[in-house]
């Protein structure tokens, strides 16, 4: 029993280090881009990303990095990481826009059916995280409002008790419906930056394979099918072709 306390604390006290280690890294990595020092601060916030520490902070950060160094294609691939996080953030999404002025290819997109668009704005509003999140504290209200019905005696409170956990259970619902959607549309649907200067797109995976069109690095593309080192792709106006998987990297 005393190995088993000592081995708890030794895990316990590993943790806080390594979490007051990465404190520190991002701290002066923070330091270097508040004192304008891009060129430091994009090393620091990479190697912080490459130990497996995300963050909407980190990546919006490193995104203004590359865009004050202008690596607009870095800076899109960033804020888009940061978007997944944090889907209606006024500051990513108002510099993501701002980036993809630098973007060559000007596509349109296909419009949606209302419906579709609405709820996709809707469940956007907030991460699958802080859905879930949502979801589990309407849960919560819901038993302890359940047990209030069950225990009290006054007749008002009680039925005041079951619609409120009613309710709280149908909020709950909703919310890990959003929670669920979100996620679904997060792995679903892939995208990938093009990071190649100018990518023919072609009509099969292989080097003979027509070239259907053209496109430019910095567009932002859904990846569909993957065989061998080829991406499947289609752009927001609906074309569909195939490209060199090392031609992009992956949101």
């Amino acid at each position: 029993m005393k190995q088993i306390l000592i081995l708890c604390v030794f895990i316990i006290c590993s943790i806080g280090s390594r979490a007051d280690e990465y404190s520190v890294v991002i701290d002066s990595a923070a330091s270097q881009y508040t004192n304008k020092q891009f060129d430091k601060a994009i090393i620091s916030y990479e190697n912080i990303l490459a130990k497996g520490v995300e963050a909407v902070e980190i990546y919006y950060n490193l995104g203004n990095s590359y865009y004050k160094t202008k690596q607009y294609s870095k800076a899109i691939l960033n804020y888009e990481r940061a978007k997944v996080l944090a889907p209606n953030d006024e500051d990513i999404n108002f510099n993501l826009e701002l980036c993809r002025r630098y973007v060559i290819d000007k596509i349109d997109v296909l419009p949606q059916v209302f419906i579709s668009n609405w709820l996709g704005k809707f469940t956007g509003i907030f991460s699958s995280d802080t859905w879930a999140i949502w979801s589990i504290m309407g849960f919560v209200l819901c038993l302890v409002l359940l047990s209030v019905y069950l225990f009290m005696r006054v007749l008002i409170v009680r039925k005041i008790a079951f619609w409120s956990s009613t309710l709280m259970l149908a909020f709950s619902l909703i919310t890990f419906l959003c929670s669920w959607e979100q996620k679904k549309e997060v792995n679903s649907n892939k995208q990938a930056i093009v990071f190649t200067p100018t990518v023919n797109v072609k009509s099969s995976p292989d080097e003979n394979g027509t070239v259907l069109f053209v496109i430019h690095e910095g567009l932002k593309v859904a990846v569909q099918d993957k065989i061998n080192d080829w991406y499947k792709i289609k752009l927001p106006d609906g074309n569909v072709g195939w490209l060199k998987v090392t031609d992009t990297v992956v949101i």
